[in-house]
């Protein structure tokens, strides 16, 4: 999937019009509008004023009409499928947390059960011990030869 930001204005790139994703000769991507403003600026400032201008990135030779627009696959390019497909995974993440928290509450209600059970017990034998109480009674084995 190809996804992106624009490395210079940080936005992401579209799949058409004025912030198409473009690329140079040396194969950086950028936005349309960002790389033809930036290679203008570079040719016109008076420090580096020459005939051709540079990727800001690898500094290689670059010219505003080597500038080539990125023509990407709907899919691969929409920013609306990325979303709704993480949104999905999000909503099943939260469907199954949801049903690990109902899963434990059960747990914990049938523990707080058996505890009520087992303190009941103790209250009611006195004598007893927490061990005597969770361990059950010896059974006699009969061993013959």
């Amino acid at each position: 999937l190809i996804v992106g930001r624009c490395t210079l204005c940080s936005l992401p790139w579209h799949r058409s019009g004025s912030h198409q994703a473009c690329t140079l000769p040396c194969g950086h991507l950028f936005g349309l509008s960002c790389i033809v403003a930036e290679l203008r600026r570079r040719r016109e400032t008076p420090r580096e004023r020459r005939e051709r201008s540079e990727c800001p990135i690898c500094r290689q030779g670059a010219v505003e009409q080597q500038v080539r627009r990125v023509f990407v696959t709907a899919e691969a390019g929409s920013d609306e499928l990325q979303q709704r497909r993480r949104r999905e995974e999000l909503d099943a993440e939260l469907l199954r947390e949801e049903e690990l928290r109902r899963l434990a509450a059960e747990r914990r209600d049938k523990a707080e059960r058996r505890l009520a059970e087992l303190q009941a017990v103790a209250v009611a034998q006195p004598g007893a011990t927490a061990g005597a109480l969770s361990t059950p009674p010896p059974v006699a084995v009969l061993v013959t030869s």
